[in-house]
């Protein structure tokens, strides 16, 4: 699963996304894409953790199969899914990411949301207990 944030649904996105619809081979494989927009877009940034409120749209690339066969295509089919969408996105939703690093975490809530949540992480958490997560270190 790949997943981000794409701000304008431009002639190009549109046609990837046509292109990575149509190159799907299995019935398991799901491939939304969320309009935002509305009531999130409303919120102020810095009023919560929560990113991307002005994103646009999610693409989220799940490939999937009943067992091990077919498991490497589908592999395949969302890497390249998201080298064909990766020059688009503004970014990412937290729960939408898997094992991708912390700069992707980072991307995910924003630079300065991200510097809050450390100082919070720090002050109510320095020893990282809740760990198991888009994890932010406290330091």
């Amino acid at each position: 699963m790949r997943a981000c944030d794409v701000g304008e649904l431009t002639d190009d996105v549109i046609d990837i996304a046509a292109e990575r619809g149509l190159a799907i081979d299995s019935p398991y494989t799901a491939y939304p894409i969320f309009h935002l927009g509305g009531a999130i877009s409303r919120v102020p940034e810095d009023s919560t953790a929560f990113g991307g409120r002005s994103s646009g749209h999610t693409f989220n690339f799940v490939g999937a199969t009943l067992g091990p066969d077919g498991f490497e295509e589908q592999r395949e089919w969302v890497r390249d899914s998201w080298r064909a969408i990766e020059p688009h996105q503004s970014g990412v939703y937290v729960n939408f990411l898997t094992d991708e690093g912390t700069d992707r975490i980072r991307t995910a809530y924003g630079a300065s949301t991200y510097e809050r949540l450390t100082e919070l992480k720090r002050k109510y958490d320095p020893g990282n207990l809740f760990h198991l997560n888009q994890n932010i270190p406290p330091s």
